[in-house]
């Protein structure tokens, strides 16, 4: 498949793709837990002594404990259905923009299908939840 027959891609990380239309994403980052250890992390000492799992460096960490004030982030689109299963649990309101995130590219609007056109729009609205 060619870059000029992909109607729409989601894409992660860099909005560098010339000739094409690129839409960020509304996304930032929160920790969230298992519902068995959220009793025992309910400040930032806690996290003191806890692992913190992340995604590719301690970097969104970082700015999160820095940017809140307290001594694994993740970001609502990959935990969506995690947290509304119950299967984890967001720890703290406070979140952080994305340093990494989510794109849509699409080729120029005046020649996008009104199916690319539809899924953009829902895909927005699914980011901004």
């Amino acid at each position: 498949m060619t870059h000029d027959e992909i109607d729409l891609a989601i894409v992660y990380g860099s909005a560098d793709h010339p000739g094409r239309r690129v839409v960020r994403l509304d996304q930032s980052d929160f920790p969230v837990c298992s519902p068995r250890i959220m009793d025992r992390l309910s400040t930032s000492r806690d996290l003191a002594n806890t692992t913190l799992l992340h995604d590719h460096n301690e970097e969104t960490w970082s700015r999160w404990l820095l940017e809140s004030a307290f001594d694994t982030t993740e970001d609502r689109p990959t935990v969506q259905r995690d947290l509304s299963e119950g299967r984890l649990v967001r720890l703290f309101d406070h979140t952080v923009p994305a340093i990494h995130p989510y794109y849509i590219v699409t080729p120029p609007l005046t020649h996008m299908t009104r199916a690319a056109q539809a899924l953009e729009v829902w895909i927005i609205e699914q980011f901004k939840e």
